[in-house]
């Protein structure tokens, strides 16, 4: 019982709230700007950096489906690089539990990802809160394979008190071609401006709610998998 109870806090302490919002490209450039006043840039970057994901689903594309109903349940599982390199390669699992939700993440090697592209498995700890393990049981229970490369260029901030982190993506792009991943390629852009996500853990600082909550903006619950999913078929 101590066990299951310190991995419950384990889980449990990973928990963030996250809202998406999409807006005009002028009105972020403008909300950014008041925000870089208050809140310092994400110590892992230096200004815009590049994101490339290449996502995973089953053959009845579950989670695709379940971000689109809006399930207030569900996991996405994808592998992650930065600015087009494979020197740091992330595999991660995205666990959505109703308004909260966690990131369970893994650095792999190029074979690893190679592996997992062509649908084997890899080591993995046997942990549940190990993201390799969550693929590997995946790959084996519901045969999930590589389905889109989501591409998108992002400035983020954090907060210097707490665990606030705000992030705004554009030029986002997406990609059928999921073999061509790690490769710079052409990609369809989505007919989007800018994603706004605000995350953070139970509380948003009030002042930080003021700043954003006049803006032009429009919450958005699916998220750019979704999106980019649904253009694929367009």
């Amino acid at each position: 019982m101590e066990m299951e109870n310190k991995e419950r806090v384990i889980t449990e302490s990973k928990y963030r709230i996250e809202e998406k919002y999409t807006m005009a490209s002028d009105d972020a450039n403008l909300l950014e700007g008041r925000i870089s006043r208050f809140l310092q840039p994400d110590m892992h970057s230096e200004g815009e950096y590049k994101i490339s994901s290449l996502y995973f689903d089953d053959y009845n594309m579950s989670s695709f489906h379940d971000s689109l109903d809006g399930n207030p349940q569900r996991r996405k599982y994808r592998i992650r690089i930065y600015n087009d390199s494979l020197e740091c390669i992330k595999l991660e699992v995205k666990v959505k539990n109703y308004n909260k939700g966690y990131k369970l993440s893994s650095q792999i090697s190029k074979d690893e990802m190679r592996k997992l592209i062509s649908g084997e498995i890899i080591l993995d700890s046997g942990r549940m809160d190990d993201s390799r393990t969550l693929f590997n049981l995946a790959i084996k229970t519901r045969n999930i394979r590589p389905v889109v490369i989501i591409n998108y260029f992002r400035k983020a901030y954090m907060y210097a008190i707490g665990t606030t982190r705000i992030t705004f993506d554009q030029m986002i792009g997406y990609s059928g071609f999921v073999e061509n991943y790690g490769r710079k390629e052409a990609y369809r852009l989505l007919n989007l401006e800018t994603i706004m996500e605000l995350k953070y853990t139970e509380v948003l600082p009030v002042f930080i709610r003021e700043i954003v909550e006049n803006e032009k903006m429009i919450r958005v619950s699916n998220s750019k998998y979704a999106l980019c999913v649904e253009g694929m078929g367009e």
